[in-house]
């Protein structure tokens, strides 16, 4: 994993995380997959803050405790909503500012306890983040737009970084992404077009793993190496997110990593790609509005086929990617939502 740079200031804040914060890959790990990207939390890092486990009771009062002994401002982060912060926000919510980064289908859509529940925890909140504009849209009508921030998902630009010059880029088609794929529309698209296609994710279901392992032009990976990963988005002709973000955002790392890659990347046109655009709407990628629809794959396809892949200046996928989700850009975000919660 690249480290980021040690603050030279004291840290600027204490961030209390609900959830569990990823642990550094083990050696072990390193020498089976490769130095490993930097993840969501190490914008924060980036930034300046301390980001310390609040996933346990004790673990929060702690932290707080700790905060308060050295003078510090703290807020607490909910990552992913859980029953656990459901009790933590009940419990300190008056005390100190929360945010809630929600990642999930819209809560009128939840069992009504769930939904109980969630939204008792999104009132607590000072501030909800969200990670597409749709979302904000339609949390801002029910909890306010003052309370509501687009705040979008973040990806290693270092890491996801394209080579110079870039390599001939082949026929292939790349499908990488891990659960909430829609497989049965890969394997679809693999025997109709006949087009080789490179598969990648940490998990098939068996089912699924079969059927793939049938195809004779789609070549699987399991847990491929890191550097094998950055090889097909640089190498393949297009980047395919094939999953459904008609409820809630998916594929959202898969997609920016293309981005950030300078890959010509199709993708749903919804949850997941709003507000991933240029001020001025412009979007340097192509997206499709039946992601299950095989059809609607196949003639995104023959038109990214026959896009020029020529951009103006400034207006790449790369150039969008660093303008909402590089680490330069989670930096600042995390400073301002900061300084917003504590003051």
């Amino acid at each position: 994993m690249s480290v980021p740079a040690e603050p030279a200031a004291p840290p600027r804040g204490v961030i209390i995380w609900t959830s569990e914060l990823p642990e550094p890959p083990t050696p072990d790990l390193i020498e089976r997959f490769g130095v490993f990207p930097l993840e969501f939390h190490h914008g924060a890092l980036m930034a300046g803050f301390d980001v310390v486990r609040g996933d346990t009771l004790p673990r929060l009062r702690g932290a707080l405790a700790a905060a308060r002994a050295a003078g510090q401002k703290a807020m607490i982060f909910v990552y992913s909503l859980r029953a656990y912060d459901v009790l933590a926000l009940s419990l300190y919510a008056h005390r100190v500012p929360v945010a809630v980064y929600y990642q999930n289908i819209a809560p009128e859509r939840m069992p009504w306890l769930k939904r109980l529940f969630v939204r008792h925890t999104l009132g607590r909140a000072r501030l909800i983040l969200v990670q597409d504009t749709l979302r904000l849209a339609s949390f801002a009508a029910t909890h306010g737009a003052s309370r509501t921030r687009f705040f979008p998902w973040i990806v290693d630009d270092v890491f996801f970084r394209p080579a110079v010059p870039a390599p001939t880029r082949t026929a292939t088609l790349f499908v990488p992404g891990d659960r909430g794929r829609l497989d049965d529309v890969v394997l679809e698209i693999a025997r109709r077009t006949g087009r080789r296609i490179i598969r990648v994710s940490r998990y098939y279901p068996e089912p699924v793993l079969a059927a793939y392992r049938a195809c004779p032009n789609i070549e699987l990976h399991y847990y491929a190496r890191w550097e094998l990963l950055l090889r097909f988005y640089q190498e393949t002709a297009l980047v395919l997110n094939v999953t459904d973000d008609t409820e809630t955002s998916a594929g959202m790392t898969s997609f920016l990593e293309g981005l950030a890659m300078n890959a010509l990347v199709v993708t749903p046109a919804g949850h997941s790609s709003a507000g991933y655009q240029f001020p001025d709407g412009f979007k340097p990628y192509l997206t499709i509005a039946q992601p299950r629809s095989v059809d609607a794959w196949i003639e995104a396809i023959a038109a990214a086929d026959r896009h020029p892949r020529i951009w103006p200046d400034g207006r790449t996928p790369r150039d969008l990617f660093l303008s909402l989700s590089g680490m330069a850009a989670a930096t600042q975000r995390w400073r301002e939502l900061f300084a917003e919660l504590t003051r």
